[in-house]
């Protein structure tokens, strides 16, 4: 429920690296997070994806924080949009810088696997 989050956040997607060659490394996107302590959160929005089609999706974290600002956290959720089926369950490791100009960077870095090429995707955030 968005009236019990600490923390909501504008989610700028914005693009990726791919470990194989042959995907789309540019990926404009818009989501929203929900933050309701200082380690759990929920994500969703869409994005341009590798394969050149719109994806939907839906995220859980849990994170932690590191040093000098940076946290880092681990992502579960769903996607949707890839040719490997309707609705992808995924699995990635988060990490997030400290607020700059009050603009937050985080890389999400999905691993490489048999069914897909390895990821780390750029994603901007502004907290309301």
């Amino acid at each position: 429920m968005v009236a019990s989050c600490l923390v909501l956040s504008l989610l700028l997607h914005v693009g990726s690296v791919h470990q194989r060659p042959g995907y789309n490394n540019v990926n404009p996107g818009l989501g929203v997070s929900c933050a309701y302590t200082e380690n759990v959160s929920i994500s969703s929005g869409f994005y341009y994806n590798s394969e050149r089609k719109m994806s939907a999706y839906a995220s859980a974290e849990y994170s932690v924080p590191l040093v000098a600002g940076f946290h880092a956290g681990v992502v579960a959720g769903v996607v949707t949009g890839y040719k490997l089926a309707p609705v992808v369950p995924t699995i990635a490791l988060a990490l997030h810088s400290p607020e700059m100009v009050g603009i937050r960077a985080s890389v999400v870095m999905v691993p490489q696997t048999k069914w897909n090429s390895g990821v780390a995707h750029l994603v901007l955030s502004k907290r309301f």
